[in-house]
């Protein structure tokens, strides 16, 4: 029997079926016949030849997908297994949003509402900063989110996620300016077209054109970040200066706080259900293509939806 372990985490799962794969290896014919194994595979000895290459044959031990040229069938096993475990475990019942929106009643004592200013005065009046981008060297940046520090781009915004990344030591040799996110900046960009997004973390670059939009004072209630960017993703005009953004009236601004605070995590928690659903149909086609792989649809799936009703 042969196996190749190489380029593959050593976790539970993968350490589990390569003592399987081994302990079905010392069986009969009949039991290595009736064995599933995941890992190894069969050889000939007259065929087992030391020399300056591996042992296994490397169309057996590395039959690539055709399209990503690099992922093993072991590879795409244990990462389809790890996706699938994280998106299974991810159907935990979530909070149920039960909140009601009704009229005031006639007599009841009367509210603030919200009024709107100018963005351009809010600045000039310090409640608000507008703090540029870094002018980015485009082969300073990785194309994917790798070890350093996230990076804003203009395209990111409607997103709501950064896509690309700098390391930190060229962030700290040729940009020790460049303006860092604070938690609850928005970054907006006004070329084609207003579009704005809440940075909830923080501790991110920012590219120009991309700009940040900072409360000054986080004490400020009159200003809440989510409402800001809504504003100016609605705003028409390309001088951002003449903005319209609205203020929070002091007796709504903790409910609608918590409210907004709880829509942001259950937007984080769709993303990553989205984010591993993607992930597991590309594992899924890159397998099939392969050749090497089949896929197991269970009895119930075959006969109905994917809620498994009729």
């Amino acid at each position: 029997m042969l196996a190749d372990l190489s380029g593959l985490p050593l976790e539970d799962s993968v350490a589990d079926d390569f003592v399987a794969d081994l302990a079905a290896s010392l069986m009969e014919l009949h039991g290595l016949r009736a064995h599933s194994f995941r890992f190894a595979r069969w050889g000939r000895t007259s065929r087992i030849i030391a020399s300056s290459q591996g042992l296994i044959p490397r169309n057996l031990a590395k039959r690539l997908d055709p399209h990503s040229g690099a992922a093993s069938l072991a590879e795409h096993q244990v990462d389809f297994e790890r996706l699938l475990t994280a998106l299974n475990e991810s159907r935990a019942a979530r909070p149920q949003l039960d909140w009601e929106l009704q009229l005031r009643e006639s007599g009841a004592q009367p509210v603030e509402t919200s009024g709107f200013s100018m963005l351009g005065e809010l600045v000039s009046q310090g409640h608000l900063r507008v703090l540029s981008g870094t002018r980015f060297n485009k082969n300073s940046l990785l194309a994917k989110v790798q070890h350093g520090m996230q990076v804003w781009n203009s395209g990111d915004i409607r997103s709501g996620q950064p896509s690309s990344s700098i390391s930190y030591f060229d962030l700290a040799q040729a940009y020790s300016r460049a303006v860092i996110t604070e938690p609850g900046d928005i970054i907006f960009n006004s070329s084609g077209g207003p579009t704005a997004t809440v940075d909830a973390e923080g501790s991110k670059a920012v590219n120009f054109p991309a700009r940040v939009l900072r409360i000054s004072s986080p004490a400020d209630s009159e200003f809440h970040p989510e409402v800001l960017a809504q504003d100016i993703t609605n705003a028409e005009s390309a001088n951002w200066r003449q903005w319209a953004v609205r203020m929070v009236p002091a007796n709504s601004y903790e409910a609608m706080r918590r409210a907004l605070q709880l829509i942001d995590e259950e937007r984080q928690h769709a993303a990553s259900r989205i984010e591993h659903l993607n992930a597991i149909s590309s594992h899924i086609t890159s397998a099939l293509l392969s050749g090497g792989l089949e896929i197991l649809v269970p009895e119930r799936l075959r006969k109905d939806g994917p809620s498994g009703t009729n």
